[in-house]
This record gives structure tokens, sequence and C-alpha cells, in this order.
């Protein structure tokens, strides 16, 4: 009797763990940076052309994948940059960038050359997100570098996810 009324204190811990909004996950979300794309940008009139920084951040579900993605970092790049060299962006009167959209049209580029779909969500922004000095050496020399939990972008910033 003794040993089910201890399995029953468990259970009811447990229980009110997950009531009080404790999670136990076994996955730890990991934001990776990609360098700095430059993209070509006109006016809605064509008066004015030019180009923008946009910067892509890849969210994966852990340190194992946000690795793998920064040692694919260079075939990445060299894929979206093939593909953003296609395109043509227009630039709003307030001078931002319409990029709506386009992380859905880079995500299964950017699978196509992990060759493997393990992104949980890509985001783009407009200009360049600041990093720490040491982050953006690392940034500088291998083009991709895994973010810190408090510059990790928001949903509502980083517009829709996919």
């Amino acid at each position: 009797m003794l040993a089910k009324s201890a399995y029953v204190r468990v259970v009811v811990c447990v229980l009110c763990a997950f009531a009080a909004g404790w999670t136990v996950s076994a996955r730890a979300d990991e934001t990776v940076q990609l360098s700095q794309f430059m993209v070509r940008a006109h006016s809605e009139d064509g008066s004015k052309t030019g180009t923008r920084p946009i910067t892509l951040m890849l969210n994966v579900s852990d340190k194992k994948r946000a690795d793998y993605v920064c040692s694919m970092a260079p075939r990445i790049r060299d894929a979206i940059v093939r593909h953003l060299s296609t395109q043509d962006f227009v630039l709003t009167k307030k001078g931002k960038l319409m990029i709506d959209g386009i992380d859905a049209e880079l995500r299964p580029i950017i699978v196509e050359a992990l060759q493997w779909d393990i992104l949980e969500a890509v985001h783009v922004f407009h200009g360049v997100r600041k990093v720490s000095s040491k982050l953006a050496v690392r940034l500088n020399q291998s083009g991709c570098v895994r973010i810190a939990d408090d510059v990790r972008p928001k949903t509502e910033e980083a517009g829709a996810e996919h």
C-alpha cells in the first residue's frame, strides 16, 4: 500500500508541475545567423536604385544541428546568393525593402543546400543584425554563428515564420 501511495504522489507532483507551466523537453532551440546578403533594390517609381543588406537567421532544434548548419554555411550562402542575384526588391517610400514572403521562398533553397530538412524556421530581416565583437569576428570568418538567447528573433519582429 505504501508503494502505491508513493507512486500516486509522484504522478500528482508531475501533473502539478505541468499545470504550473513547467515544461520538460529534451529539445533546446538554437538560432544560427548567416552573414549579411546584399540585394538589389529600386524605389516604387524606379527613380532610385541600389543595394540593401538583409540578414537571415535559421532556427534548428539543437546545438548539433546548429553546428551542422554552420559547417554547411558556404554551400547555403552560395545557393542563396544565386537565388537573390535574380531578384529585384522594391523599396517602400520609407526606404524599407518589401521582403514579405522571402523567408518561405528561401526555405526550400536552404533545405536543398543542407541536404536535410532540419529547419524549424527561417527569419529574414532588413539590414544587418548586431552581434558581439567576438561573434562578429567568427561571423566574418565562417559566414555563420550561433546566437545567444538574448538576441534571438522575436516572432513579432521577424514577421511570418516558415
